[in-house]
Protein backbone atom coordinates (compact mmCIF):
# COMPACT_ATOMS: atom_id res chain seq x y z
CA UNK A 1 0.00 0.00 0.00
CA UNK A 2 1.53 3.38 -0.70
CA UNK A 3 0.65 6.88 0.28
CA UNK A 4 1.50 10.57 -0.24
CA UNK A 5 1.82 13.11 2.21
CA UNK A 6 3.34 16.01 3.23
CA UNK A 7 4.29 17.03 6.82
CA UNK A 8 2.63 20.18 6.41
CA UNK A 9 -0.04 18.09 8.21
CA UNK A 10 1.60 19.21 11.49
CA UNK A 11 -0.19 22.84 11.15
CA UNK A 12 -3.39 21.31 11.81
CA UNK A 13 -2.22 20.84 15.44
CA UNK A 14 -1.23 24.35 15.92
CA UNK A 15 -4.50 25.13 17.42
CA UNK A 16 -3.11 23.75 20.63
CA UNK A 17 -0.72 25.97 20.91
CA UNK A 18 0.06 28.63 18.75
CA UNK A 19 -0.26 32.58 19.37
CA UNK A 20 0.31 31.64 23.01
CA UNK A 21 3.33 32.40 25.56
CA UNK A 22 4.79 28.98 26.59
CA UNK A 23 5.65 30.53 29.70
CA UNK A 24 3.17 29.73 33.02
CA UNK A 25 2.16 31.37 36.04
CA UNK A 26 4.51 31.40 39.12
CA UNK A 27 7.22 29.38 37.07
CA UNK A 28 10.88 30.75 36.48
CA UNK A 29 10.72 33.17 32.80
CA UNK A 30 13.90 33.86 30.89
CA UNK A 31 15.43 37.34 32.31
CA UNK A 32 18.40 37.71 30.15
CA UNK A 33 20.62 36.07 27.45
CA UNK A 34 24.26 36.95 27.03
CA UNK A 35 26.27 35.52 23.82
CA UNK A 36 30.37 35.60 23.71
CA UNK A 37 32.89 34.16 21.91
CA UNK A 38 34.83 31.03 23.12
CA UNK A 39 37.64 32.81 24.05
CA UNK A 40 35.82 35.29 25.89
CA UNK A 41 34.68 38.55 23.99
CA UNK A 42 30.82 39.69 24.50
CA UNK A 43 29.13 39.60 21.17
CA UNK A 44 25.38 40.25 21.94
CA UNK A 45 22.75 40.63 24.83
CA UNK A 46 18.49 40.30 25.22
CA UNK A 47 17.02 40.91 27.96
CA UNK A 48 13.15 40.42 28.57
CA UNK A 49 9.72 41.96 30.23
CA UNK A 50 6.81 40.18 31.31
CA UNK A 51 3.17 41.25 32.49
CA UNK A 52 1.83 39.74 35.92
CA UNK A 53 0.90 36.21 34.13
CA UNK A 54 4.66 36.43 32.48
CA UNK A 55 3.46 36.78 29.06
CA UNK A 56 6.50 38.47 27.26
CA UNK A 57 5.52 41.96 26.59
CA UNK A 58 8.95 43.15 25.21
CA UNK A 59 12.42 42.00 24.30
CA UNK A 60 15.79 44.45 24.24
CA UNK A 61 18.73 43.59 21.98
CA UNK A 62 22.34 45.01 22.59
CA UNK A 63 25.72 44.34 20.85
CA UNK A 64 29.21 44.91 23.10
CA UNK A 65 31.15 47.53 21.86
CA UNK A 66 34.33 47.05 22.64
CA UNK A 67 35.46 50.08 21.93
CA UNK A 68 33.76 51.82 24.58
CA UNK A 69 33.76 48.41 26.95
CA UNK A 70 29.93 48.83 27.29
CA UNK A 71 26.20 47.25 26.20
CA UNK A 72 24.94 49.40 23.29
CA UNK A 73 21.28 49.35 22.44
CA UNK A 74 20.31 47.62 18.86
CA UNK A 75 16.42 47.06 18.98
CA UNK A 76 13.55 45.71 20.64
CA UNK A 77 10.12 44.52 19.99
CA UNK A 78 6.88 44.92 21.74
CA UNK A 79 4.27 42.01 21.81
CA UNK A 80 0.35 41.82 21.92
CA UNK A 81 -2.16 39.34 21.81
CA UNK A 82 -5.54 40.72 22.03
CA UNK A 83 -8.83 38.63 20.57
CA UNK A 84 -8.25 36.55 17.45
CA UNK A 85 -5.40 38.77 16.17
CA UNK A 86 -1.35 38.88 17.40
CA UNK A 87 1.25 41.43 16.84
CA UNK A 88 4.58 42.41 17.47
CA UNK A 89 6.68 45.46 16.66
CA UNK A 90 9.94 46.26 16.15
CA UNK A 91 12.23 49.32 17.04
CA UNK A 92 15.46 50.09 16.40
CA UNK A 93 17.73 52.50 18.22
CA UNK A 94 18.51 56.32 17.42
CA UNK A 95 21.95 56.89 19.32
CA UNK A 96 21.86 60.54 17.70
CA UNK A 97 18.32 61.13 18.79
CA UNK A 98 18.67 59.20 21.93
CA UNK A 99 14.91 57.50 20.72
CA UNK A 100 13.27 54.56 19.82
CA UNK A 101 12.55 54.41 16.17
CA UNK A 102 9.89 52.16 14.66
CA UNK A 103 10.89 50.27 11.99
CA UNK A 104 8.57 46.78 11.01
CA UNK A 105 5.41 45.36 12.26
CA UNK A 106 4.39 42.19 12.30
CA UNK A 107 0.38 41.28 12.85
CA UNK A 108 -1.22 37.23 12.93
CA UNK A 109 -5.12 36.53 12.11
CA UNK A 110 -6.60 33.64 13.43
CA UNK A 111 -9.74 32.36 12.77
CA UNK A 112 -12.33 31.05 15.20
CA UNK A 113 -10.55 27.83 15.58
CA UNK A 114 -7.20 29.11 16.24
CA UNK A 115 -5.76 28.46 13.03
CA UNK A 116 -3.80 31.65 10.90
CA UNK A 117 -5.48 32.64 8.11
CA UNK A 118 -3.47 35.89 7.92
CA UNK A 119 -0.02 37.33 8.23
CA UNK A 120 0.99 40.85 7.32
CA UNK A 121 4.36 42.51 7.21
CA UNK A 122 4.19 46.49 7.43
CA UNK A 123 7.19 48.90 7.70
CA UNK A 124 7.18 52.22 9.12
CA UNK A 125 7.39 55.78 6.82
CA UNK A 126 6.56 59.32 7.86
CA UNK A 127 2.61 58.76 7.08
CA UNK A 128 2.27 55.41 9.32
CA UNK A 129 2.49 52.16 8.82
CA UNK A 130 2.89 50.33 5.33
CA UNK A 131 2.03 46.86 4.03
CA UNK A 132 4.62 44.90 2.29
CA UNK A 133 3.89 41.40 1.76
CA UNK A 134 0.93 38.97 3.07
CA UNK A 135 0.35 35.84 3.13
CA UNK A 136 -3.57 34.04 3.15
CA UNK A 137 -3.96 30.45 4.84
CA UNK A 138 -7.07 28.53 3.81
CA UNK A 139 -8.39 25.25 5.27
CA UNK A 140 -10.67 22.47 3.96
CA UNK A 141 -13.93 21.49 6.14
CA UNK A 142 -11.96 19.16 7.84
CA UNK A 143 -9.31 22.24 9.11
CA UNK A 144 -6.59 20.85 7.18
CA UNK A 145 -4.21 23.32 5.53
CA UNK A 146 -5.10 23.64 1.51
CA UNK A 147 -2.48 26.34 1.05
CA UNK A 148 -1.19 29.49 1.55
CA UNK A 149 -0.17 32.17 -0.95
CA UNK A 150 2.38 35.16 -0.75
CA UNK A 151 1.63 38.42 -1.79
CA UNK A 152 4.06 41.63 -2.81
CA UNK A 153 2.73 45.03 -2.55
CA UNK A 154 3.74 47.61 -5.24
CA UNK A 155 4.44 50.19 -2.80
CA UNK A 156 3.56 53.14 -5.76
CA UNK A 157 0.43 51.54 -6.84
CA UNK A 158 -0.89 49.66 -3.49
CA UNK A 159 -1.70 46.88 -6.18
CA UNK A 160 -1.01 43.63 -4.34
CA UNK A 161 1.14 40.82 -6.93
CA UNK A 162 0.91 37.19 -6.13
CA UNK A 163 4.86 35.69 -5.89
CA UNK A 164 4.21 32.48 -4.41
CA UNK A 165 2.34 29.75 -3.86
CA UNK A 166 2.46 26.25 -1.63
CA UNK A 167 -0.45 23.98 -2.09
CA UNK A 168 -1.73 20.99 -0.02
CA UNK A 169 -3.96 17.76 -1.86
CA UNK A 170 -5.33 15.08 0.05
CA UNK A 171 -7.10 11.81 -0.83
CA UNK A 172 -10.29 10.11 0.10
CA UNK A 173 -8.65 9.09 3.57
CA UNK A 174 -7.84 12.35 4.52
CA UNK A 175 -4.19 12.06 4.23
CA UNK A 176 -2.45 14.89 2.57
CA UNK A 177 -0.88 13.15 -0.53
CA UNK A 178 1.01 15.63 -2.55
CA UNK A 179 2.36 19.16 -1.40
CA UNK A 180 3.58 21.64 -4.31
CA UNK A 181 5.85 25.06 -3.82
CA UNK A 182 5.01 27.38 -6.64
CA UNK A 183 7.73 30.12 -7.19
CA UNK A 184 8.65 33.47 -9.81
CA UNK A 185 9.98 32.78 -12.78
CA UNK A 186 8.80 28.89 -13.20
CA UNK A 187 10.48 27.65 -10.20
CA UNK A 188 9.08 25.00 -7.46
CA UNK A 189 9.50 22.17 -6.06
CA UNK A 190 7.02 18.79 -4.92
CA UNK A 191 7.96 16.47 -2.14
CA UNK A 192 5.92 13.16 -1.39
CA UNK A 193 5.61 10.90 1.33
CA UNK A 194 5.58 7.44 1.15
CA UNK A 195 4.15 4.92 4.06
CA UNK A 196 3.82 1.13 4.54
CA UNK A 197 0.56 -0.58 5.66
CA UNK A 198 1.38 0.62 9.13
CA UNK A 199 1.21 4.32 8.24
CA UNK A 200 5.37 4.62 8.71
CA UNK A 201 6.69 6.95 6.78
CA UNK A 202 9.47 4.92 4.72
CA UNK A 203 10.61 7.02 2.14
CA UNK A 204 10.52 10.69 0.78
CA UNK A 205 11.62 11.50 -2.59
CA UNK A 206 12.21 15.57 -3.48
CA UNK A 207 11.50 17.10 -6.77
CA UNK A 208 12.48 20.14 -8.71
CA UNK A 209 10.59 21.53 -11.61
CA UNK A 210 12.51 21.27 -14.99
CA UNK A 211 11.13 24.36 -17.27
CA UNK A 212 13.28 23.19 -20.02
CA UNK A 213 11.01 20.28 -20.33
CA UNK A 214 7.74 21.20 -18.85
CA UNK A 215 8.10 19.01 -15.98
CA UNK A 216 8.98 17.56 -12.64
CA UNK A 217 12.47 15.94 -11.89
CA UNK A 218 12.94 13.93 -8.80
CA UNK A 219 16.23 15.00 -7.43
CA UNK A 220 16.80 13.35 -4.16
CA UNK A 221 15.09 10.47 -1.69
CA UNK A 222 15.59 9.83 1.87
CA UNK A 223 14.84 6.18 3.21
CA UNK A 224 13.60 6.00 7.37
CA UNK A 225 14.21 3.14 9.37
CA UNK A 226 12.94 2.44 12.94
CA UNK A 227 14.50 0.60 16.31
CA UNK A 228 11.80 -0.71 18.84
CA UNK A 229 11.61 0.75 22.46
CA UNK A 230 10.24 -0.75 25.42
CA UNK A 231 6.70 0.99 27.03
CA UNK A 232 9.80 1.63 30.06
CA UNK A 233 10.95 4.19 27.63
CA UNK A 234 8.44 6.33 26.51
CA UNK A 235 6.69 9.10 29.37
CA UNK A 236 3.78 10.95 27.54
CA UNK A 237 3.27 12.75 30.66
CA UNK A 238 5.26 15.61 30.41
CA UNK A 239 4.75 16.74 26.97
CA UNK A 240 1.90 19.01 28.24
CA UNK A 241 4.01 20.63 30.14
CA UNK A 242 6.62 21.39 28.12
CA UNK A 243 8.08 24.54 27.09
CA UNK A 244 9.92 26.27 24.41
CA UNK A 245 11.59 29.75 25.20
CA UNK A 246 12.98 32.36 24.33
CA UNK A 247 10.33 33.07 21.79
CA UNK A 248 10.66 35.11 19.27
CA UNK A 249 14.32 33.86 19.28
CA UNK A 250 17.63 35.14 17.51
CA UNK A 251 20.19 32.69 18.56
CA UNK A 252 19.19 29.69 20.05
CA UNK A 253 15.89 28.10 22.12
CA UNK A 254 15.44 25.56 24.93
CA UNK A 255 13.00 22.71 25.04
CA UNK A 256 12.40 22.46 28.57
CA UNK A 257 10.37 19.43 30.58
CA UNK A 258 10.44 16.87 27.58
CA UNK A 259 13.15 15.09 28.43
CA UNK A 260 13.80 11.32 26.86
CA UNK A 261 11.25 12.86 23.89
CA UNK A 262 11.91 13.41 20.37
CA UNK A 263 11.92 16.75 18.63
CA UNK A 264 11.57 17.68 15.06
CA UNK A 265 11.92 21.08 13.99
CA UNK A 266 10.56 22.00 10.51
CA UNK A 267 9.96 25.50 8.20
CA UNK A 268 6.81 26.14 6.83
CA UNK A 269 7.52 24.91 3.82
CA UNK A 270 7.48 21.26 5.71
CA UNK A 271 11.11 21.02 5.66
CA UNK A 272 12.91 19.83 8.54
CA UNK A 273 15.92 21.69 9.79
CA UNK A 274 16.38 19.81 12.98
CA UNK A 275 16.13 16.50 14.70
CA UNK A 276 17.11 14.79 17.61
CA UNK A 277 15.93 11.88 19.82
CA UNK A 278 16.15 11.64 23.38
CA UNK A 279 16.38 15.51 24.57
CA UNK A 280 17.39 16.48 27.41
CA UNK A 281 15.40 18.04 30.24
CA UNK A 282 16.88 21.05 28.92
CA UNK A 283 17.95 20.85 25.18
CA UNK A 284 19.44 24.39 24.02
CA UNK A 285 19.33 24.30 20.04
CA UNK A 286 21.06 27.01 17.98
CA UNK A 287 19.28 28.83 15.38
CA UNK A 288 21.68 31.46 14.61
CA UNK A 289 22.16 30.35 11.25
CA UNK A 290 18.31 29.54 10.26
CA UNK A 291 16.53 31.61 8.00
CA UNK A 292 14.30 34.70 9.79
CA UNK A 293 10.70 33.08 9.88
CA UNK A 294 8.27 30.80 11.36
CA UNK A 295 9.29 27.48 12.45
CA UNK A 296 7.32 24.28 14.13
CA UNK A 297 8.49 22.75 17.09
CA UNK A 298 6.81 19.01 17.09
CA UNK A 299 7.65 17.33 20.39
CA UNK A 300 6.82 13.83 19.91
CA UNK A 301 6.80 10.23 22.42
CA UNK A 302 5.11 7.56 20.25
CA UNK A 303 1.92 8.68 18.61
CA UNK A 304 1.08 11.50 20.96
CA UNK A 305 2.85 14.79 19.79
CA UNK A 306 3.27 18.71 21.05
CA UNK A 307 3.54 21.18 19.01
CA UNK A 308 5.03 24.92 19.36
CA UNK A 309 5.34 27.77 16.82
CA UNK A 310 8.31 29.61 17.68
CA UNK A 311 9.64 32.93 15.18
CA UNK A 312 13.24 33.33 14.02
CA UNK A 313 13.78 36.90 13.96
Amino acid sequence: MKKTVIVLSILVLIAKSAYTQNNKFGEEVLDSVVTKKIAGEYINKSEYEYDDKNNQLIEYSYYWDSNADTWIRNSKYEYDNSGNRILYVLYLWDANTNTWTMSHKYEYEVNDANLPILYVLYYWDSDGWKEITKIKYDYDANRNPMSYISYLQNIGTDVWTEYGRNEIHYDADNNIELYVCYGLGGSGAKIEYEYNADNKLMLTTQHSWDSENNGWVAVSESQYYYSTRSASDISSDNLSNATVFPNPATNYITIRGAASNSVTIFDLSGRAVYQRNHISEDETISISTWTTGTYLVVIQTGNEKNVHKIIKK
